[in-house]
């Protein structure tokens, strides 16, 4: 009797493993948005804060924009392929040309970051690219491959094998432990799509205007589908269903072992960028500024959600809960049953733009903002639980996220979308369409798997995360850039951080840079955490040992910039008292490691220009002023932009 009711136990908890795992993707395996229906639910939980383990840099920094895959052993990713090397780097200071000082005004408080015009140039997407296989534990290279065409799709693994759309139309499959090219199927145009696996059949859409089916068993294409668009999204199947939506401004719903279209659905946009995903029994797909859930069987609209610009990244559910993230700089959590809002994060701001798909892992949501910003948001609240700032990416990386067709709206304001109309064409646009490039849009999402997370960066670099791995360093200050203006003439210097504890001195009057004190005066500290990344409601300014008033001080998450902004109006316009000023850092991490840094320099009034050190005053030229910069985007510490002073430190 006793054997009876142990062996009963046993079966019950084998059957409680089995219908635990039932449905998920093996961890030999990787689908593009974690399953066939697009959830983005990530089993087990994360712990935080995550903490970076590792990082392998490649040969060329460009514009992330395939997401990567995972296995039990390896990280596979897509980097730009390096640019052959020339005589002259763009960007590269010219001989006998030294450049001119100039002094680009901060964003106000309130005013993150804002972006160029709509019409501002955009910087161009890699035109090659390279496939990389890491090894999961180390970040070792294991191999990599050439592929001598850019890459855009996402990556996909499956039993040994990589699976990946390419731009010269080509599908191919690549032996997962060598590298070795296995085969390639032959499409008219681009293969944007991530390719779908689902039993023997992998399912793709292409520029070409087609969905695909290819039986992998018989080797041969089984069927293909013309809509009246190009096809850039992955498709997503639920039961014997495949839906996928075009560019022609419709939803298909496609039986799966054939093709044979079951019924179409408008919905209200053009501008497809991302794929479908299910949610019980409705698709949810995003077109335009447009989310909207339709019924599976029928193709009838249950709800539609409006964000303030673009919706690029696909959707994920958890619950009665969808999860999206917008190019208006907010994440949205919306009532699957009414299509509600029911929190965003930033609250009452907007944020760079997000331009990939949210993962859900545990009870959070993660989701990648702007060029360099990774966050981790509560599930039922929305509030930041862990934010990473990547390094940062060249000039032109994040540049290439404001397409043609509208600048990401002002904060608390979601506004139109501000999206171009068919034809409008334009830098960043297709030639065919007139919609904003493919590769000018989409960015590399976020995966997780396993209590580890990876991030293919800007800079080329991939970054592989632990949950609650060891962390023993601090926040530092980078670069500091101080900024003043004398009668309009704009001037900026760097200055030399000092991190506490440190044995330095105190710098004399005439080892600083000595400035008039009139307002206004501007700092900004580059702030960096390599290992959990900086809790932004650590960061401190503080002059002479006393905090700097609230309205003083501002801090942009997503390029890790502390602003100390001295620009009093009215009858507080005074002039900051002469003598020798210390500035101090102050920032933790997410692991609590709480890191302060110094800055010293000397307030003159009796000066007519700043004085470096050792500058002898010529009569009429003080300072050498040249010619002033051109006003508007904030410059990154030691890197100006054209028209500004030598950073001298």
């Amino acid at each position: 009797m006793r054997r009876r009711v142990l062996c009963v136990a046993l079966l019950i908890t084998l059957l409680a493993v089995a219908g635990a795992v039932w449905g998920q993707t093996p961890a030999s395996n990787w689908i593009f948005l974690v399953d066939s229906e697009h959830s983005g639910r990530v089993p087990g939980q994360m712990g935080l804060p995550l903490v970076l383990i590792w990082r392998y840099a490649t040969e060329a920094p460009g514009p992330a924009i395939s997401t990567p895959a995972v296995d039990d052993r390896r990280v596979y990713f897509v980097a730009p392929v390096p640019a052959p090397a020339t005589a002259t780097t763009a960007g590269a200071p010219v001989p006998g040309m030294p450049p001119t000082p100039g002094m680009p005004m901060p964003p106000m408080p309130g005013m993150p970051g804002m972006p160029g015009m709509p019409g501002a140039g955009v910087a161009a997407a890699p035109t090659k690219s390279m496939l990389y296989a890491v090894d999961r534990a180390t970040g070792a290279r294991l191999w990599k491959l050439d592929t001598d065409v850019l890459i855009t799709s996402g990556l996909t693994v499956a039993d040994g094998v990589v699976y990946f759309g390419a731009d010269n139309g080509r599908l191919w499959a690549v032996d997962a432990a060598t590298g070795n090219k296995k085969w390639r199927f032959e499409a008219k145009k681009a293969i944007r799509s991530a390719p779908l696996l689902h039993g023997n059949i992998v399912y793709f859409g292409s520029d070409d205007q087609r969905v695909y089916a290819f039986d992998l068993q018989a080797n041969t294409l089984a069927w293909q589908f013309e809509t009246g668009g190009p096809v850039q999204i992955t498709p997503v199947l639920y039961r014997d269903t495949l839906f996928v939506p075009s560019q022609d401004g419709y939803l298909y719903a496609l039986r799966s072992s054939d093709g044979t279209q079951i019924w179409r659905q408008a919905i209200s946009s053009n501008l497809v960028y991302a794929s479908p995903m299910i949610e019980r029994d409705k698709v949810v797909v995003a077109a335009g500024p447009y989310v909207m859930a339709l019924d599976a069987r029928y193709g009838d609209r249950r709800w539609v959600f409006q964000a303030g610009d673009l919706v690029v990244g696909t959707p994920a559910a958890a619950g009665r809960t969808v999860f999206l993230g917008s190019r208006d700089g907010v994440v949205y959590a919306i009532n699957d049953l009414t299509g509600r809002p029911i929190w965003r994060y930033p609250w009452n701001t907007a944020g760079p733009p997000i331009c990939s798909s949210p993962i859900l892992v545990g009870d959070l949501v993660i989701i990648r903002r702007g060029a360099r910003s990774i966050v981790a948001l509560g599930q039922n609240d929305g509030l930041l639980r862990w934010e990473y700032t990547l390094p940062k990416p060249p000039e032109t990386a994040e540049s290439a996220m404001y397409p043609t067709g509208g600048a990401p709206t002002m904060p608390g304001m979601p506004g139109m979308p501000g999206m171009p109309m068919p034809g409008a064409g334009g830098p960043g646009t297709a030639t065919t369409t007139g919609f904003p490039r493919y590769e000018n849009v989409v960015r590399s999402g976020i995966i997780a798997q396993g209590g580890n997370a990876f991030a293919v960066g800007d800079d080329g670099a991939l970054y592989c995360f632990a949950a609650q791995a060891a962390d023993r360093l601090k926040p530092e200050v980078k670069e500091v850039v101080l900024q003043v203006k004398v009668q309009e003439q704009p001037y900026a210097f760097g200055l030399r951080a000092v991190p506490a504890g440190s044995l330095t001195p105190i710098p004399d009057q005439e080892d600083l840079l000595q400035t008039p004190g009139a307002p206004p005066v501007y700092v900004c500290a580059a702030l960096e955490d390599p290992g959990s990344g900086i809790d932004a409601s650590t960061v401190r300014v503080l002059l002479d040992g006393q905090p700097v008033p609230p309205d003083q001080q501002f801090y942009e998450e997503d390029k890790a910039l502390l602003w100390w902004i001295y620009e009093p109006q009215g009858v507080a316009a005074t002039n900051l008292p002469s003598g020798v000023h210390k500035i101090t850092f102050q920032a933790a991490d997410w692991a609590k490691n709480v890191g302060e840094s110094y800055v010293y320099f000397f307030i003159d009034n009796s000066l007519p220009a700043p004085k470096l050190p050792g500058q002898m005053e010529m009569p009429g030229m003080p300072g050498m002023p040249g010619m002033p910069g051109m006003p508007g985007m904030p410059p990154m510490p030691g890197m100006g932009p054209p028209g500004a002073p030598p950073m001298v430190m």
